[in-house]
């Protein structure tokens, strides 16, 4: 997503709540279900990429350019076919984000961007993305909404590490759903990106559309199929809290995912892969 100075154009990527990020923010209490993306029921995703994904899988963090305007770029991919939902993307500074829909897969790989928020029209219109690995595990990253083209380099915070434990064989996918909340009752919108990774890294990247906010997950503990993450914030923003709590466990009827905070706030829901 192309970033953009506050109230002009730029397409941006969020991200999901609580967790470290490495850019700071904060993470999302509270939303709407968002539009965009099918959740698909059932089903699960391999944890180990196809040799055509393998340099693309991943969480991905860095910096791009639109004319003198320098702007953090957030991407997750995961192994999809061509027109299928293949990640998300944020744009921390803008407060934007969405998913992304598989266009071509080569030596670069093409994504059409759709937008889930964008509360203060700081991005868009939504373009087409283009990645190409550049050596030592970083992308050449081209952003173009069909006037200019941003340009920029991402470095890979997450992704493949190997044959994995069990634990991530039904979980490292695309998921998207919502949650019911309590303290304050509400409910949110969860679109999350999980992958393969040991205790104290990041394994995961999540936005909250209806709360517009972003995050990456650190993973803390691994329990049989339960996994637990710490949420940090990409961009701190109103509305949304830092450092919250995520759960997440595999069952036959997806991924059941709930997250606390420290203020007593917490939520709970099931979310399906989307396609």
């Amino acid at each position: 997503a192309s970033g953009g100075a506050p109230g002009a154009g730029g397409a941006a990527g969020a991200m999901p709540m609580g967790g470290s990020s490495g850019l700071g923010g904060q993470s999302a209490t509270g939303g709407q279900p968002a539009t965009g993306g099918q959740p698909a029921t059932g089903g699960s995703d391999s944890s180990t990429p196809s040799a055509e994904i393998a340099s693309f899988y991943g969480s991905w963090v860095g910096m791009a350019r639109n004319g003198g305007l320098d702007y953090p770029v957030e991407i997750a991919i995961v192994d999809r076919q061509v027109n299928e939902t293949i990640g998300l993307f944020h744009i921390p500074t803008f407060d934007c984000g969405g998913i992304a829909t598989l266009s071509s897969l080569g030596a670069s790989l093409v994504y059409k961007e759709s937008l889930l928020f964008d509360p203060r029209s700081n991005c868009g219109p939504a373009g087409t993305t283009t990645l190409t690995p550049s050596g030592s595990g970083t992308l050449d990253y081209a952003f173009f909404d069909g006037k200019r083209t941003d340009r920029g380099a991402l470095v890979r915070r997450a992704g493949y590490i190997g044959p994995s434990p069990a634990a991530w064989l039904n979980v490292s996918s695309l998921w998207g759903g919502s949650t019911t909340n309590t303290n304050p009752a509400g409910s949110q919108t969860v679109n999350l990106a999980l992958f393969p990774t040991q205790v104290g890294n990041i394994g995961g990247q999540v936005i909250y559309p209806t709360k517009n906010c972003g995050a990456v997950l650190f993973l803390t503990a691994v329990e049989g199929q339960r996994l637990t993450y710490a949420e940090k914030l990409s961009h701190a923003i109103a509305g949304c809290t830092d450092g919250n709590i995520v759960t997440v466990t595999p069952n036959a009827a997806g991924l059941q995912y709930s997250w606390s905070a420290g203020s007593g706030a917490r939520g709970t829901g099931m979310l399906t892969i989307l396609k």
